[in-house]
Formats: structure tokens, sequence, C-alpha cells
């Protein structure tokens, strides 16, 4: 999870380390886990700020890629 909100990291770095540290098979399904849970996690506060009128922040559209190979 660490490797995710490093902004130095992102996603870049955590597949290629799930995947040597479980396998290629388990640290594929640890690595879609953790891109699944953190676009919901990233889908609720941007839930909480709409309904908030005091909020200050602008949430853009964002799109999350990887690379594959």
């Amino acid at each position: 999870m660490a490797s995710a909100l490093d902004p130095r990291e992102k996603f870049e770095y955590m597949e290629d380390a799930l995947r040597t540290i479980y396998g290629d098979e388990k640290g594929k399904h640890l690595f879609d886990s953790v891109k699944i849970f953190m676009s919901e996690l990233f889908e609720e506060y941007k839930k909480k700020l709409q309904h908030d009128p005091n909020s200050s922040l602008i949430i853009q559209p964002t799109s999350v890629s990887t690379s594959e190979g």
C-alpha cells in the first residue's frame, strides 16, 4: 500500500515487487486486489467531498493505467 501512495512509485513498482515476492499468479492477484481497493477508496472520498459544501478540493476525473509486459 505504501508504494501505491508514494508519488515517486505509484503502481509501477508494486506489481513487479508483488510478483517477485509471491510468485506470478499470487502476485498478480494481490496487485489486482490493491488496485481495486485503491479505486474504491478514491470513489468513497470523492463521494464525501461532492456532498461537502465546505470542501475546497476540486476533483478531476482520472484514469488508472498499467503497463503489461
